[in-house]
This record gives C-alpha cells, sequence and structure tokens, in this order.
C-alpha cells in the first residue's frame, strides 16, 4: 500500500526502493498511524520538495544557516585574538 501510494513520487524527488522501505519503516515504528496515512504524508512531502518554490525557500534558509555559522565563527575569532 505504501509504494502504491507514495513510491513514484519518492522515486520522482531521486529515491529507491530500498531507501522508501527504510524511511516508512522508521516512521511506522515511530507513530501510530496507518500504512495509508504515513503514505499520503509521505507522498506529499516528497511532491512538495520537488517543487521550485520549495528549492528556492531551502536554498534561502540554507544560506541564512551558513550566514549564523560564519558569523559565530567570526565572533569567536575576535574574541580569541582580543584575549591574545
Amino acid at each position: 500500500e505504501a509504494v502504491r501510494r507514495a513510491g513514484g513520487a519518492f522515486k520522482a524527488a531521486g529515491g529507491n526502493f530500498e531507501d522508501f522501505i527504510s524511511l516508512f519503516t522508521a516512521v511506522r515504528s515511530t507513530t501510530r498511524e496507518s500504512a495509508e496515512t504515513i503514505s499520503t504524508g509521505l507522498r506529499t512531502i516528497f511532491t512538495r520538495l520537488q517543487r521550485e518554490s520549495t528549492i528556492t525557500a531551502l536554498k534561502e534558509f540554507r544560506l541564512l544557516i551558513l550566514i549564523q555559522i560564519l558569523e559565530r565563527k567570526c565572533l569567536a575569532l575576535l574574541r580569541s585574538l582580543q584575549r591574545q
């Protein structure tokens, strides 16, 4: 049932059968949801991950995270230099 409902969307997103089964099993083992509910949720996620607007938003989010990391590293370096 899971493969029938969400397998195509997962494959279109670049996944393979083994990864899909692993992901499905992990979700199934940590929730009490039915196979149908999990499959529908996964299909929605995989479909949305392929949208250009979602890809753009994720890239912007990644850029924000990288900027924050660089800011922290620069602050740490400045503090280190000030102590010397």
